[in-house]
C-alpha cells in the first residue's frame, strides 16, 4: 500500500470547521436540518397548527436546558409564561422597536414569531417584506436563531419574496399516506444536500416527535462505532491516489436519498483524490459517509489495480498564470470572458434555441407522464433536484478543466470578492447570458436572469430552470472551497417576468 507524503495527504482533522449549528438535542432532527445561529427560518405550514406543535414538542421534549426554552412572539392573547412575548395594538415600527429590543436581552436565544401573518394582514406586503429583510442584520449580531411561522399559499408572493433573506425553509405538509393520511416536514436550503426537498413523514406522540428514519418512525439515530469510521478514515486520507471507490451492491432510491444516489453514481470508479478535487468543499462530509457505507456493505473503497484514467488539473501554480488571473478577474466581465476563452481554447456551447426546445419538450413529457397530482408533483421536484445536480458536477468539471488550461493548481481558493465575476463569466462564457448579481445579506446573494434560454416558451407550476441553480453550487464548491445553496425562487415558466435565484453561502 503506498503512502502519500504528510503533507501531501489530506488532513480530516485540518479540514474539520466549528461551524455554530443549533442543537435541539433531537438526534434526528439535528441530523436532517441545519441551522445556524445567527439566521432566521421560514416554517411554511399547510396546516393549522402543525408548525406550533411541531416546534413546541422540538424544543419542549429534547432541548438539555430548559432555561434556554426559546421566546414564543405574538400580537394576540396572554402571556401564560416568561417566554412568551405578548406585542399588541402595536405598529410595524414599534412591533420592529420591541424585536430589537427582545433579541438584545435574550441574545444567542431561540425565537418563534407568530406575528408575521398579523402583520401581513394589518400592513402593506412591501412595507412588511422591507421591514423583515431590516431584521435580518439584527438577527445575525444577536446571534438568535428565529422561526417564522406563515401559513403556507396564504400569502403566495409574500412567500416567494421572503426567500432571499432567510437561511432556509421548513414545510410542514399533509401527504395521503397508505392508510390514512400522514404530516411531513420538508428542509429546503437549511440542510445537506441529501436531505433537501426530502419530505420526512413525522408524528407526535405523547411528547415524543417521531421521524421516520432508517424504516421506522423514532427519536434516536444509529451511531457507528467512533474507532471503525476513525480507522477507515485515516486509511483514506492517506491513500488518497491509491484507493478508488467500487460499489458492492445496488443501491436503491428506498434506502438512498436522492442526492447520495447521484453522489454514489459519480464517485464510483473514481480515486479518493480525483473526488478530493471535484468536491473539495464536501470531502470531509463525503469522506465520512463513505466510511459509514463502507461498513453497511454498500461501497468499497480499494487499492487501485494500475493507474486510474483520471485527467487532473496540475498541482504546479507558476507566477505568470496567477498574474494571467489575477488581471483577468480585475478586468470588466466581457473583457476577462474573452480572456479566459482565449487561453483555455474554443468552447462548444448548446445554441440557446436547441436548449430551449430540449428543456420544453423534456418538461412537457413530465407533466404528461406524472399528471396533476401532489404524488406527481413529488416526483417531479426529485426530477427537477436530478437535473440540478447533473448542472453541478457539469460546472465542477468544466471548472476544473479551465483552471487546469489557466495553469492553475486545484488547491488554492479564490477571494469571495471575486463572486459576482466568477458567475457572471461563468454564464457569459458558457450560456451568452448576462446575469446581475447582487449582495443581500451577509450570506446571500441574488442572482437575476433576464434572458433565460432554459424556460424560454414553457409553463409549469414550479420552477424549471435548476440546471442553473447546481451551475452555481458547482462552481462556487470548485473555485471558493465553499458550501452553497442555490435555489430558483422565480421563473419565466411560472409567468414570472424574470428567473431569480438566491445564493446562500452555508460555509464561512
Amino acid at each position: 500500500m503506498s503512502q502519500n507524503t504528510k503533507s501531501d495527504s489530506f488532513s480530516f482533522e485540518g479540514a474539520r470547521r466549528a461551524e455554530n449549528l443549533l442543537q435541539t438535542g433531537h438526534p434526528v432532527f439535528d441530523k436532517i436540518v441545519k441551522i445556524r445561529y445567527g439566521s432566521s427560518i421560514l416554517m411554511l405550514d399547510e396546516t393549522f397548527s402543525g408548525a406550533k406543535n411541531f416546534l413546541s414538542v422540538l424544543f419542549g421534549s429534547y432541548a438539555k436546558d430548559r432555561a434556554d426554552a426559546p421566546i414564543e412572539v405574538r400580537m394576540r392573547g396572554k402571556a401564560e409564561s416568561e417566554n412568551v412575548v405578548v406585542i399588541q395594538d402595536s405598529s410595524i415600527s414599534e412591533v420592529s422597536i420591541a424585536l430589537s429590543a427582545l433579541r438584545e436581552k435574550h441574545r444567542g436565544r431561540i425565537l418563534i414569531h407568530h406575528e408575521l401573518p398579523d402583520l401581513l394582514i394589518s400592513n402593506n406586503a412591501e412595507v412588511v417584506l422591507k421591514t423583515f429583510q431590516f431584521w435580518q442584520p439584527k438577527t445575525m449580531d444577536a446571534t438568535t436563531v428565529e422561526f417564522y411561522l406563515l401559513p403556507k399559499g396564504t400569502f403566495e408572493e409574500v412567500e416567494k419574496k421572503i426567500l432571499p433573506f432567510v437561511e432556509g425553509v421548513v414545510e410542514i405538509n399533509v401527504r395521503d399516506g397508505e392508510k390514512r393520511s400522514e404530516l411531513t416536514f420538508t428542509p429546503i436550503g437549511c440542510c445537506e444536500h441529501e436531505h433537501h426537498l426530502r419530505s420526512f413523514p413525522y408524528k407526535i406522540e405523547g411528547e415524543r416527535l417521531l421521524i421516520e428514519w432508517a424504516g421506522g418512525y423514532t427519536d434516536e439515530v444509529r451511531e457507528f462505532s467512533t474507532e471503525t469510521v476513525d480507522r477507515l478514515l485515516n486509511r483514506y486520507t492517506g491513500n488518497l491516489d491509491s484507493l478508488k471507490v467500487v460499489a458492492s451492491s445496488r443501491p436503491s432510491l428506498a434506502t438512498l436519498s436522492v442526492y447520495d444516489y447521484w453522489l454514489l453514481s459519480q464517485i464510483v470508479g473514481k480515486s479518493l483524490r480525483y473526488v478530493s478535487m471535484i468536491f473539495p468543499e464536501q470531502f470531509e462530509a463525503i469522506l465520512k459517509k463513505l466510511s459509514h457505507w463502507d461498513i453497511d456493505g454498500l461501497v468499497k473503497v480499494v487499492e487501485s489495480e494500475g493507474s486510474l484514467k483520471e485527467h487532473l488539473p496540475k498541482e504546479s501554480e507558476p507566477k505568470f498564470q496567477r498574474r494571467f488571473v489575477s488581471l483577468a478577474l480585475a478586468l470588466p466581465t466581457r473583457v476577462t470572458s474573452a480572456l479566459i476563452a482565449a487561453k483555455t481554447g474554443k468552447i462548444h456551447r448548446v445554441p440557446a434555441d436547441v436548449l430551449s426546445a430540449s428543456r420544453m419538450a423534456t418538461v412537457s413529457l413530465l407533466n404528461i407522464l406524472l399528471e396533476n397530482t401532489s404524488a406527481g408533483e413529488a416526483q417531479m421536484r426529485r426530477i427537477i433536484e436530478l437535473e440540478k445536480r447533473f448542472g453541478e458536477i457539469t460546472a465542477r468539471l468544466t471548472a476544473l478543466k479551465r483552471i487546469s488550461h489557466l495553469g492553475e493548481g486545484p488547491n488554492p481558493k479564490v477571494d469571495m470578492k471575486h463572486l459576482e465575476k466568477i458567475i457572471a463569466t461563468t454564464f457569459l462564457i458558457g450560456y451568452q447570458i448576462r446575469p446581475k448579481i447582487r449582495k443581500i445579506s451577509g450570506h446571500g446573494y441574488e442572482i437575476v436572469l433576464t434572458d433565460c434560454s432554459l424556460c424560454k416558451e414553457i409553463t409549469a407550476k414550479t420552477p424549471v430552470c435548476s440546471q442553473f441553480s447546481g451551475t452555481i453550487e458547482g462552481i462556487c464548491g470548485v473555485v471558493f472551497k465553499l458550501r452553497t445553496s442555490c435555489e430558483e425562487v422565480d421563473c419565466r415558466a411560472m409567468g414570472e417576468k424574470v428567473c431569480r435565484f438566491v445564493l446562500n453561502i452555508m460555509q464561512q
